[in-house]
Order: structure tokens, then sequence, then C-alpha cells
């Protein structure tokens, strides 16, 4: 509800913060998190297996995808910074 008011309230700010957005940012901070989220799941089922190698890459592979997300936040923050916002 908060948000609603402030949308109505502070148009032209809201359209300004959403015209700075990069959709295409967005969809791979997304993607990065959905992965590493069902990656660890896969991890905790293959070692609920004892399958503990397989346990381990997946593990490796959320890793991977978390540090993706770091460094495409920071590109993104980045480029915030350099426009101005």
């Amino acid at each position: 509800m908060g948000i609603a008011h402030l949308r109505s309230s502070q148009s032209a700010v809201f359209r300004a913060g959403q015209a700075a957005l990069d959709t295409r940012v967005g969809l791979l901070l997304t993607l990065s998190l959905v992965t590493s989220g069902w990656l660890v799941a896969e991890a905790v089922h293959a070692y609920r297996e004892a399958h503990f190698e397989r346990a381990r890459r997946f593990y490796f592979g959320a890793i991977g995808m978390g540090l993706a997300f770091v460094g495409l936040k920071l590109h993104d923050y980045s480029s915030k910074i350099r426009a101005g916002h």
C-alpha cells in the first residue's frame, strides 16, 4: 500500500527510476539467483543420497552463480553511479 501511494504521489520520480533500469541486467540477476538456489537444492538432495562428489559439484556451481550475481550487481551499481543516479 505504501509503495502504491508513493508511486501515485511521485509518479515522475518512479518513471525516472524505471527508465534507469536495465532489464537485461535484471534478467541476468534473477536467473543467477534462481539457478544458484536450484543448484543448492540439488546439492542437498545429492548429499542426502550419499552422492558426495555430485553434491560438491552442485555446491561449487552455486558458489559460482553467487559470484556471478555479485559481479553483475557491482557492474549494475557502477553503471548507475557513472550515469549520475
